[in-house]
């Protein structure tokens, strides 16, 4: 394994996502593809190793052989190498098509090869090892740009073609020989000679014709031509006219209607609060809040608990623990509400009193790569101290969807509640219509239960 002379600012550049992941985590999976498909291609996109304490990433690659930048060719090289890059790309290409035919299970290889295909600055990114060409800085561009302007096909037809007569300082406008001549300071030789006009001779009787004069072209011959582009450019103009006037209103309704629903939202949710503590005030059982369409999924049980508890290495000897799990790659939070007003969330709390996040499950932002997301994920609250007595109030809500917006699906959770070996479990559900999109798809919090601790 050998390390190519460039190190990546990841403050710089940003990372491709496809499915909510960083397209850096699904380069084995890629990398497996192309060693079945295409195995001449197996050494041609270089292996990220991202350091998050520098925030650096380092390429690497398999290839053997002498390490040579692309900003170090000569230009019959670089020739060369754009040939080889163009021939590469466009058996990607064709890869890319053929996943796209074989079905739905090949869709998300397929957008990963399209995001690989663009880079920040070919010239910087791409080397040769030995006889084989290797791509850096794959699936990224620059930070605050468009990915278009990254385009890897657009960056090899934007180079410079190779012209070995230009190099010599030929002009391309003439023949081989008069090129050696030029080379040689010889005069070139003259073209044949101007062969002499015939004496014309004119009769008395040509010369009194009168001379016939030249037919000069119809002024409005090309009107309707005129007519056509002045037709044209009016449709183009009201065509961007029409464009500028839809992204108005697009722009009005998330500005102003999706704020109002999500405040509508919230109020909704503020009133089934206080309906909740007035029945609870009262004594009476409370109201499921949970979708009339949406199926019932049984709530996790206390084994299956008990198997997360494990593989996250929970303590379960704890007076209190709460527990949330659900079964979907979604980012649900959990928070406790104390008796002195902290918060015990992801947010760190910094109260001696407080509890303890032992799991942060399926965390994603969108701005920095994902961590691995898991179908069975787990977040965990205990208190390793003496409680404070009162009560505590237990909320969910989802932070994130972790998918794109039109894939969108209500995600059930159960919430386990242990006091002195003693399991209570509520079941909740985060619908579509709690979610409100923004910068990020999540939801507000919701109440699930409160317990008290005695003094």
């Amino acid at each position: 394994m050998a390390r190519l002379p460039i190190i990546t600012q990841r403050r710089d550049i940003d990372v491709r996502i496809v499915l909510g992941q960083s397209i850096f985590d699904l380069y084995q999976q890629i990398q497996n593809i192309i060693q079945r498909e295409c195995p001449r291609l197996n050494n041609f996109f270089a292996e990220p190793l991202s350091n998050a304490v520098r925030g650096e990433i380092t390429w690497n690659t398999k290839a053997n052989g002498e390490i040579k930048s692309a900003t170090d060719f000569s230009s019959e090289e670089r020739s060369i190498a754009l040939s080889k890059l163009k021939e590469n790309a466009s058996e990607i290409t064709k890869l890319i098509d053929k996943l796209e035919m074989t079905g739905r299970s090949s869709s998300a290889a397929a957008l990963a090869f399209r995001g690989m295909l663009i880079t920040p600055d070919l010239n910087k990114s791409l080397f040769r090892v030995g006889d084989q060409l290797v791509l850096a800085q794959w699936g990224c561009f620059e930070h605050g740009t468009d990915a278009k302007s990254a385009d890897l096909f657009e960056q090899i037809e934007r180079q410079p073609k190779y012209d070995a007569q230009n190099e010599l300082g030929l002009p391309q406008d003439r023949t081989p020989i008069e090129q050696e001549l030029r080379l040689q300071n010889v005069e070139e030789p003259q073209s044949h000679p101007p062969k002499a006009e015939p004496l014309k001779i004119t009769t008395e009787s040509e010369s009194s014709i009168d001379k016939v004069p030249p037919i000069s072209p119809d002024v409005n011959a090309n009107a309707p031509i005129y007519k056509n582009l002045f037709f044209w450019r009016w449709l183009i103009l009201l065509l961007l006219m029409l464009l500028l006037v839809i992204g108005c209103l697009s722009k009005y309704w998330h500005t102003h209607l999706q704020g109002n629903e999500s405040s509508l939202r919230a109020e909704i949710s503020e009133l089934w609060d206080k309906v909740d503590k007035k029945i609870r005030e009262c004594g009476l059982p409370a109201i499921p809040r949970t979708s009339p369409n949406a199926p019932p999924e049984p709530p996790i049980s206390n084994d299956e608990f008990r198997n997360r508890q494990s593989e996250n290495q929970i303590k379960t000897d704890r007076k209190f623990n709460v527990s949330l799990a659900w079964n979907d790659p979604a980012d649900l939070d959990l928070l406790v509400k104390q008796p002195d007003g902290e918060l015990v969330f992801f947010k760190p709390c910094e109260s001696s009193t407080c509890g303890t996040l032992d799991v942060d499950a399926n965390r994603c932002d969108p701005r920095y790569p994902c961590t691995s997301l898991t179908e069975r994920p787990l977040e965990n609250i205990s208190w390793p101290n003496n409680m404070i007595p009162g009560k505590y109030e237990v909320k969910v809500h989802m932070y994130s969807t972790n998918r794109q917006r039109s894939e969108i699906k209500s995600v059930p959770f159960t919430v386990q509640v242990t006091e002195n070996g003693r399991k209570t479990t509520y079941q909740g559900v985060i619908t579509p219509q709690d979610v409100t999109c923004k910068a990020v798809c999540s939801s507000v919090f919701k109440h699930i239960t409160e317990f008290t601790v005695q003094p």
